[in-house]
């Protein structure tokens, strides 16, 4: 699966490396405590880089925590909602992170350096991880009406079509995907599509 754009757009990474999306990060250490006082002086998106420098350290518990923080500030926040939605997708917690990427879609405000169409990308990974490919093929294909030209739903929706046996309709995804991987100059993604297409024809 792949999804998760890095805080700058330069690449995406597997299920259990994402990254989140945000601001530039501020160094924290991983075991230092939230507490009210440095809260209530912090901004919601300064939450979210500190959740992003917690998520780098392996402290996916400590991100979500600062993302509370940030949504008590500001509830309707779209990128906070997608973030925490990461930190319990690498958890395994698929219901929280679904429903955390349902918040973030409706709430559909202040999305950062975020392409929308990632709230339904990984809405569709937690959603094939928890056994729900039609799903999950839905929030691909609505990826795809929000950014047509988003790679990586057509790569996973062509896995999922795969997985169920639709072998026609995983290698017009795959050839989509790799066609827009190699435009964009995605070398890594490029060949793993031509990869998928060559082991199903």
């Amino acid at each position: 699966m792949r999804f998760i754009p890095l805080s700058l757009g330069l690449s995406l990474l597997a299920l259990l490396t994402c990254s989140f999306a945000g601001r530039a990060a501020v160094p924290i250490a991983p075991s230092m405590p939230v507490s009210d006082q440095r809260v209530a002086q912090t901004s919601a998106p300064d939450l979210i880089d500190r959740a992003n420098q917690r998520v780098k350290q392996g402290d996916n518990q400590g991100a979500i925590q600062l993302l509370n923080q940030a949504l008590k500030l500001k509830p309707k926040y779209s990128l906070a909602y997608y973030n925490r939605g990461n930190a319990k997708l690498r958890l395994r917690d698929y219901p929280g992170a679904i429903s955390d990427y349902n918040q973030a879609i409706r709430v559909n405000v202040d999305w950062g350096t975020v392409d929308p169409a990632y709230a339904y990308i990984n809405r569709g990974v937690a959603r094939t991880l928890s056994g729900d490919r039609q799903g999950a093929i839905a929030d691909y294909t609505q990826a795809l009406k929000v950014n047509p030209q988003n790679a990586d739903a057509y790569y996973n929706r062509g896995l999922d079509y795969r997985d169920m046996g639709d072998n026609q309709r995983a290698v017009a995804d795959f050839k989509k995907a790799a066609t827009l991987y190699q435009q964009q100059g995605n070398t890594a993604s490029y060949e793993s599509a031509i990869k998928r297409i060559n082991e199903l024809q």
